[in-house]
């Protein structure tokens, strides 16, 4: 927004000028066009209304990786905001760099979800934010199905039994 701050500082160290838009990253995007069905934002942490609303109006989906958010001090996105104004997202995990394993029922949990709302958000609605949603996300005569079949050990050691990857056995125990 600014040309400033600790990003700014480090791309100066290298020689990489930054520029002060005077504006969120959303409002440049969207001024520069990239925002429209299919494009997906990750993170999405330091948005304000303004923000969310552009992102609803271009059908953004964003991936929310708060394990990863955590980690690096970054802040919370504002999912309840987001899912309010109709905005698809998903869950991510960013990358086995960021958070050690790529669990996505953890950020689940760190994001608050639980239940129904968690395996929603874990597939429907990460194949929304994809827009993916009529192909993947949910078990529907004509969607691609994969599907994994774990058992939970006494020694609380999960394992997978069983992949299917488009309806193929790619993996059996």
């Amino acid at each position: 927004r600014d040309g400033e701050g600790p990003f700014a500082a480090a791309w100066g160290d290298r020689g990489i000028p930054v520029e002060a838009h005077r504006m969120s990253p959303v409002q440049l995007l969207h001024r520069l066009g990239v925002l429209r069905r299919g494009t997906l934002c990750i993170h999405a942490i330091q948005l304000d209304a303004r923000d969310i609303a552009t992102l609803a109006d271009a059908t953004v989906g964003v991936a929310h990786c708060p394990l990863s958010n955590r980690a690096h001090g970054h802040g919370t996105a504002p999912l309840a905001e987001l899912r309010r104004a109709g905005v698809p997202v998903g869950l991510g995990t960013d990358s086995v760099v960021s958070v050690g394993a790529l669990d996505l029922w953890a950020e689940g949990r760190a994001a608050g979800l639980e239940g129904e709302d968690a395996l929603r958000m874990l597939t429907f609605e990460g194949a929304r934010a994809l827009c993916m949603e009529k192909m993947i996300g949910s078990l529907e005569v004509g969607k691609q199905g994969d599907l994994a079949i774990l058992a939970d050990y006494p020694s609380n050691r999960l394992t997978v039994l069983v992949t299917l990857v488009s309806g193929r056995i790619v993996h059996r125990a």
